[in-house]
C-alpha cells in the first residue's frame, strides 16, 4: 500500500511519511531544528482529499486500463497560511505565485477525469519534471536554503518541505544540461540533497561524476 498499483511512484500519503523522515533525520544529525513545535510535520495540520478510482499511473498507461483497474489518489495540502513564488524552466520560463494550492499544486489534472491517459495526477505537485525550479517561501525568509538533485519520486516531499525552507532549488539531471556542481557552488545553500529511487541509479542521473 506504500505504492500505487498502476504506477512506480509512492503514494502521496507515503510521500508525506518520507517528508517526515527527512525532517527527523536533519534534526537528529545537524544543528538545525526545522520544526521545533512539530507543526509542519503533523498531518493533522493538512487537508487530505481522497479521490476514488481516478488515477491511471505510468505503468497502467502502458498496459491499459483493463489490466489492473484504477488507483485511488489522495491530495494532501496545508490547512495553514502559505505564500510562495515558484519559478521553473521547461522550454520557457514560468512563474506561479500564491498559496500552496495556487503556486505548488495544479488541480487541472483532476478536472480531466475522462482523459486518464494524458492527465498525470502525480505531477499535480510542482508541475512534475523539468530541468530547473526555484521555490521561494515568502512566509519564511529566514529559513535555510536547499538544493535537490532529484528524480520524480521527490516531487511531493519537496512540496511539503517547502514550508520549512526559505528557498528550495530543484535540478533534474536528465534535463539540466549545465554544470550542476558549478550551480551548487554559486548558491548560498545550507543543504544539498541527492535523491534517486533504485531504478534511476544509472549513469544518466550522475552527469556530474563524469570525467571532464
Amino acid at each position: 500500500k506504500l505504492f500505487f498499483k498502476t504506477d512506480h511512484h509512492w503514494t502521496i500519503e507515503t510521500s508525506f511519511w518520507g517528508f517526515q523522515q527527512i525532517v527527523r533525520f536533519i534534526n537528529n544529525n545537524f544543528q538545525v531544528n526545522l520544526d521545533p513545535e512539530n507543526f509542519y510535520t503533523d498531518k493533522e495540520n493538512y487537508n487530505s482529499l481522497e479521490y476514488k478510482g481516478v488515477y491511471l499511473g505510468s505503468m497502467g498507461r502502458k498496459t491499459g486500463l483493463a489490466y489492473d483497474g484504477l488507483d485511488d489518489f489522495t491530495i494532501i495540502y496545508p490547512k495553514f497560511d502559505t505564500s510562495y513564488i515558484f519559478q521553473y524552466t521547461d522550454g520557457e520560463n514560468y512563474t506561479l505565485q500564491g498559496n500552496f494550492e495556487d503556486a505548488l499544486f495544479s488541480a487541472h489534472a483532476f478536472r480531466r477525469e475522462d482523459d486518464l491517459y494524458n492527465a498525470d495526477k502525480y505531477f499535480a505537485y510542482l508541475k512534475g519534471n523539468y530541468p530547473f525550479g526555484h521555490i521561494i517561501n515568502t512566509k519564511n525568509p529566514e529559513g535555510p536554503k536547499a538544493l535537490f538533485v532529484k528524480d520524480s519520486m521527490m516531487v511531493p516531499p519537496i512540496s511539503f518541505l517547502s514550508s520549512m525552507f526559505s528557498e528550495i532549488y530543484i535540478v533534474d539531471p536528465r534535463y539540466y544540461m549545465e554544470d550542476i556542481p558549478a550551480l551548487i557552488n554559486s548558491l548560498p545553500l545550507d543543504f544539498v540533497f541527492v535523491s534517486f529511487y533504485p531504478q534511476n541509479l544509472v549513469d544518466e542521473f550522475f552527469p556530474f561524476f563524469k570525467e571532464k
